[in-house]
């Protein structure tokens, strides 16, 4: 894909737990070094300090450009992993013309941050919505404004007519029952 003699070249030079997600996930960090598109395909597992597989997980990309490099998430998909443990990642994986990438790496999982105390959850809970509406308002320019208020106007114009029309019937029609 690039000039030059082409190469098919995939490192993997990390493997972390990434605590800002809201479901189990690892991220992979690879990177295609070489000259051509590559389209990995193979295996991801995760062992604990007793060497047991807790994850098995069949990996497949669609496609990584050449000279780039990406946070490949994995999710966990059995047991969780726990925190302050230690686990063991062993990553293969194939691409073209029968190259493969073996990659072996321990990686620990971060304690949780702390949970925010139960005032505080009812504080966000009352404010946010607040919060949320006045970012609504702060965002309208003038030309909102003024939309509105034509379109309320309008509205207000169109009720007051229906109402005039509807006491003139009903006017016309006590002057018919009179006669």
């Amino acid at each position: 894909m690039l000039p030059g003699a082409p190469i098919e070249r995939l490192q993997a030079t990390n493997v972390s737990y990434d605590p800002h997600s809201p479901q189990q996930r690892l991220l992979i960090a690879l990177s295609n070094t070489g000259t051509q598109l590559l389209h990995p395909f193979g295996s991801f597992h995760v062992l604990d300090d007793h060497g047991h597989v807790l994850q098995n997980i069949p990996l497949a990309m669609s496609g990584l450009l050449p000279q780039t490099s990406i946070a490949y998430p994995v999710y966990m998909q059995r047991t969780p992993l726990q925190p302050s443990q230690t686990y063991t990642a062993e990553l293969t994986l194939h691409y073209e013309h029968g190259h493969a990438l073996h990659f072996n790496t321990a990686f620990t999982v971060p304690q949780p941050q702390s949970q925010p105390s139960q005032v505080q959850l009812i504080q966000h809970l009352v404010t946010t919505p607040l919060v949320h509406a006045l970012g609504l308002f702060s965002q309208l320019t003038l030309w909102h404004y003024v939309i509105v208020i034509l379109l309320l106007s309008v509205a207000v114009g169109i009720w007051i007519w229906q109402r005039k029309k509807k006491h003139q019937c009903l006017h016309q029609a006590q002057k018919k029952s009179r006669r």
